[in-house]
């Protein structure tokens, strides 16, 4: 069998409920990983977070990313539309994980861009995200997911597509972007980001908002480098 971790090994996911993890870890996880013939990575920078996980482990390491179905995706392409400065974020709102704070406040310093989220509540940080929401920025919106032809519909016709997230294994709605041709930027703090520095896929932003919100202003002013 062969063990996909998926971005589950970074140190900030370990560290949520920490004591749960560390005893699951030392009676079924470790086990489990080192009797597996091969560990797949979804990204090329995972690889470091499961070499200090099991360290001892001395078969086959592979980066195999996700696969994407492009099925809704192939008679759509990026419009171009730059000039409403729709900047977009799909995924759960967990604040934590997917970064929601920070995103809120990127749009906070940048007033003249249109921010909006699509995605479900996470309930262990709803408490959290209800908070921000109490005091969110006019410029956020929040909306239900979707899905299929209408996400594809949705994202060809956004400004900037944002993924601001503290930890991600693969994120899909990335790759989307990418395949229809939409401007993307992630946070520096993603596996996925060496891949993006390394071939120009896109902006890898920091995860400090006043140097975020700076830097996606002046992506959104540049239209032929988008």
């Amino acid at each position: 069998y062969i063990v996909t971790p998926h971005g589950g090994l970074m140190p900030q996911v370990l560290r949520r409920g920490i004591l749960k993890k560390a005893t699951y870890s030392w009676l079924r996880e470790r086990p489990r990983f080192m009797n597996a013939e091969a560990i797949a990575l979804v990204a090329p920078g995972e690889e470091d977070c499961v070499r200090d996980f099991v360290p001892d482990f001395d078969k086959i390491v592979r980066w195999m990313p996700n696969a994407v179905e492009i099925e809704h995706l192939d008679s759509r392409h990026w419009k171009g539309d730059v000039a409403s400065k729709r900047v977009v974020f799909l995924g759960r709102f967990d604040v934590l994980g997917k970064g929601v704070d920070v995103l809120m406040e990127i749009a906070r310093r940048a007033p003249e861009i249109n921010f909006e989220l699509y995605g479900t509540e996470d309930r262990k940080t709803l408490r959290w995200l209800n908070r921000l929401k109490s005091n969110q920025p006019s410029n956020v919106t929040f909306h239900k997911p979707v899905f299929a032809a209408d996400k594809a519909e949705l994202l060809s016709g956004v400004s900037f597509y944002l993924q601001p997230s503290r930890w991600e294994g693969f994120p899909v709605s990335v790759a989307e972007c990418l395949y229809l041709g939409v401007p993307t930027g992630i946070s520096g703090a993603l596996t996925l980001a060496p891949l993006f520095k390394e071939n120009d896929l896109g902006l890898v932003i920091p995860l400090d908002p006043p140097k975020a919100a700076e830097m996606i202003r002046q992506a959104l002013d540049n239209p032929d480098q988008l």
